[in-house]
């Protein structure tokens, strides 16, 4: 009885299972790194900067055009 409480009570941690953890903290923390750089070293500018207009000759702009509707003649 008393062998079978002492192999109860022993760590469950085995060397692999701390290399496992220790390997997936250190990619968190350079996935941490690699997103502050790539944050520190953008343009930034946000969705204005993405956006891109059609002219009224089909030609992509940068720079919003106003809107122009088109009036139907009557009948």
């Amino acid at each position: 009885m008393t062998y079978l409480r002492r192999r109860m009570a022993k760590t469950k941690q085995t060397f692999n299972k701390r290399q496992k953890e220790i390997t997936r903290l250190k990619h968190r923390e350079d996935k941490a790194v690699k997103k502050k750089e790539r944050q520190a070293n953008s343009a930034g500018g946000g969705l204005d900067s993405m956006m891109a207009w059609v002219d009224e000759n089909g030609q992509l702009t940068n720079v919003p055009q106003p809107l122009v509707r088109e009036q139907k003649p009557e009948e």
